[in-house]
């Protein structure tokens, strides 16, 4: 909770500086479908095939604000991050509320480079009736995008009773700005 108060604040102080210094506010939404991470739990079907739930896997929806002052800019956005398994004999979902702050530098022609914080607050996996709960992470992300497309690399670690899995994933990133 101090974290996002802390977060808050840079915010809103970010935001009242935007509006001295002639930067545009903008707001933003956006998916990131997310590949990689260790195995959190696998899941085994009646046909003999099995498959693998991996920490960083899903896909994020998100929203958020984009302060912009050619060539640079800064995004702050809150998502909702899901994946889940094919299974139909079992519930499972993987959810975490990705918080990310993130520099841009445009480079020319609509492309850009960016790189910054992310947050993962509540990440879990809940499989039928037992919950895993893992703790709170912070981790970096990089992008190199063309207007709204970008790819990405983020690196971010869960940890559950001293048990830390790899959530690092490949970002393919869809984002509009209004």
């Amino acid at each position: 909770m101090k974290k996002c108060f802390i977060c808050g604040v840079l915010l809103s102080t970010a935001m009242g500086h935007a509006a001295a210094q002639d930067w545009s506010v903008q707001p933003v939404i956006g998916m990131k479908a997310q590949f990689g991470g260790d195995p959190l739990a696998t899941i085994y079907y009646t046909d003999g095939t099995e498959q693998d739930l991996l920490a960083g896997q899903g896909i994020d929806f998100y929203a958020g604000v984009l302060l912009k002052q050619s060539p640079y800019s800064v995004k702050a956005s809150l998502g909702y991050k899901y994946s889940s398994s094919m299974a139909t004999n079992i519930d499972v979902a993987k959810t975490a509320l990705p918080f990310n702050l993130t520099g841009r530098y445009d480079i020319s022609s609509g492309f850009f480079v960016g790189g910054g914080l992310t947050h993962h607050f509540s990440p879990q996996l809940a499989i039928d009736t037992d919950t895993y709960t893992y703790e709170s992470s912070l981790g970096y992300h990089l992008e190199l995008g063309w207007e709204a497309i970008s790819i990405g690399w983020t690196s971010v670690t869960y940890d559950e009773s001293g048990a830390e899995f790899d959530a690092s994933t490949f970002d393919v990133n869809l984002e509009l700005v209004f």
